[in-house]
């Protein structure tokens, strides 16, 4: 889930569709659900309002990203399998928890590609990550383990926050303060500081099916100040903020410019449970359209 600066957002996914609506009216905006298999992750860029998310097929997982309105929905990366999301504008940096063989956190460039792992020992069954953009650090919950841990963006200074919850599936981080849900607890608590040995506190209890916990404020989404996708506006589709500035992209055809012109010619072809297709002289993560699941 995620919230928007500017207009008030609220976004949220189930297992095979992306929903948005406004926050104050709860006005459904618009439902994403074509060529969706099962979404794993979700966040929300509010510099260049873009919606990143995991999109998990038989095969293989796809990083997804497409406009806040809906459109120009794209393939970033078939690499890894991350399973949750996050994105700190302010740093241009994608955090992943990638739930493959040898489970880890890293992050991405915000065009998908450059994985970096910031953490890759004493990581068991990570399930959420979230950020505290007041110090940039990285929460994660790992189920393995029964903690929650941070460490800083680079990976250094690791600290364990909370010990032995039984089952911790979600993770939000305030100014000054720091909330987990339990589901083998049903219970949320809450804590006045993000160091190891702060107490926690019951905020609600007797809550079953307990999957995520969000807490949202203005301090959550900080304006960026050096980000050419919120203040340039120049690309046609999708924009991507990095140390030198900023570059276009295109979901449907190739750059031209600022804008994007179509291809006229891929190939479409099936495998055992899917129809796929792929590009003739283009991108080959971009894809005329999400493999068909049969």
């Amino acid at each position: 889930m995620a919230l928007a600066t500017g207009p008030s957002l609220f976004l949220y996914a189930t297992k095979n569709s992306i929903h948005l609506h406004t926050l104050n009216s709860s006005k459904l905006l618009y439902t994403v659900s074509q060529g969706s298999n099962g979404i794993k992750g979700l966040t929300y860029d509010w510099a260049s309002r873009q919606i990143y998310f995991s999109n998990a097929y038989p095969h293989e997982t796809y990083l997804e990203i497409m406009r806040h309105d809906g459109l120009y929905r794209k393939i970033l990366s078939t690499k890894n399998n991350p399973s949750s999301l996050a994105v700190n504008p302010i740093k241009k940096r994608l955090f992943a928890v990638d739930s493959g063989q040898y489970p880890r956190i890293g992050s991405y460039k915000l065009d998908g590609t450059d994985f970096v792992p910031i953490v890759t020992s004493g990581v068991v069954r990570p399930i959420t990550l979230t950020i505290d953009f007041n110090t940039h650090e990285v929460f994660w919950a790992d189920a393995g383990l029964d903690t929650i841990q941070k460490v800083n963006a680079d990976g250094s200074n690791r600290v364990v926050v909370v010990r032995s919850t039984p089952s911790p599936v979600g993770v939000a981080v305030g100014a000054n303060s720091f909330f987990y849900a339990d589901s083998n607890l049903n219970s949320i608590f809450n804590k006045n500081s993000t160091g190891g040995n702060a107490k926690r506190s019951l905020l609600k209890s007797n809550m079953k099916d307990l999957v995520a916990v969000g807490y949202y404020s203005p301090e959550n989404s900080p304006r960026v100040q050096d980000n050419q996708c919120s203040t340039l506006n120049l690309c046609a589709q999708l924009c991507f903020a990095d140390s030198s500035g900023s570059h276009c992209d295109c979901a449907d055809g190739k750059m031209v410019g600022y804008k994007c012109q179509a291809f006229d010619e891929f190939l479409v072809f099936a495998t055992r449970t899917e129809i796929r297709s792929v590009l003739i002289g283009g991108d080959s993560n971009n894809l005329p359209w999400n493999p068909v699941v049969s």
